[in-house]
């Protein structure tokens, strides 16, 4: 199967996001699969743009056997709100236009969230590449941002949010979830239950192994 990913963090950049994808996609390319993964330049979490990546609009390089093509980004040692929505859309942007064209066709686009609006680039090549979409929500946007005091719950944000967040529901064509409690909240949120597929997250018993005690 050939599978493009979209992933707003990717190693080298320190996080769990871009460690669970990072594992995802050697696991894909392990099992036969052709994947490919469109990520911005490294810049989280410092907000500086290394080097070798300034003064491009894209590069390609190969990570432990998967493509990856790394696309220009907005980013800012400074990280208020504006400047992180700037840098949500840029790559939105980015990575739409570096996936059509990539000269390859896929089978499927996963776009995994947060950032929500990766959702809307997944999308897009989703039906630009006639390719099945899987959107991965790792956490509940903007619900979470709610939670963590970020927004008041009838905030303009969260109510556009909360329309994109169903859209992007409704047009996914496989929505998959991290827990049981995660899933019940778009179950609630009136996504069908044949959508949702829970995926746990892994450990990877060559770098991590059970210990005796003593």
């Amino acid at each position: 199967m050939r599978i493009l990913m979209l992933a707003h963090f990717y190693p080298p950049e320190m996080g769990g996001a871009g460690a669970r994808l990072h594992g995802l996609a050697r696991w894909l390319r392990q099992y036969g699969h052709e994947v490919t993964v469109i990520a911005g330049f490294p810049n989280y979490p410092t907000g500086t743009i290394p080097e070798q990546y300034r003064g491009k609009l894209w590069t390609r390089e190969e990570m432990d056997g998967v493509e990856v093509i790394r696309t220009w980004v907005y980013t800012s040692p400074k990280r208020g709100g504006m400047r992180r929505l700037a840098n949500y859309f840029s790559f939105v942007g980015a990575s739409a236009v570096a996936g059509a064209l990539a000269a390859k066709q896929f089978d499927v686009v996963l776009a995994s969230s947060p950032p929500l609006f990766i959702g809307l680039a997944g999308l897009f090549l989703a039906r630009v590449r006639r390719a099945s979409l899987i959107f991965d929500v790792r956490d509940i946007w903007p619900e979470l941002a709610v939670e963590a005091g970020e927004f008041k719950p009838d905030a303009t944000m969260v109510v556009w949010g909360e329309r994109l967040e169903r859209f992007l529901y409704r047009q996914a064509n496989q929505i998959t979830v991290v827990t049981r409690r995660k899933e019940k909240k778009l179950l609630d949120k009136g996504v069908p239950a044949h959508k949702l597929h829970i995926v746990s997250n892994g450990v990877d018993i060559d770098v991590l192994q059970p210990k005796n005690l003593e």
